[in-house]
């Protein structure tokens, strides 16, 4: 249900994440905020990191190391810039 989705937060500190939910309801928080605040450099799908972040937040869902949610095993991968 996935659907290959590429969503995560390369150079933040962490790629685990806590919150609400199971990992649809995580996927379909990241796909939101990534429709949200999607933007093109250098030809590359990017986000602004701080705005990722907050959205995130705002879902419920927050860095954390031991968080359930592994957006590498996932394979949720995006790059976002500062």
């Amino acid at each position: 249900m996935l659907s290959g989705l590429a969503i995560a937060c390369s150079g933040c500190a962490s790629t685990r994440y806590s919150g609400p939910g199971d990992v649809q309801d995580f996927a379909a928080a990241r796909t939101q905020c990534y429709s949200i605040l999607k933007s093109t450099a250098d030809n590359e799908p990017t986000v602004d990191c701080g705005a990722w972040t907050a959205c995130l937040t705002s879902k419920g869902y927050v860095l954390d190391r031991d968080g359930q949610f592994d957006v590498d095993d996932l394979g949720m991968r995006v790059s976002c810039t500062d």
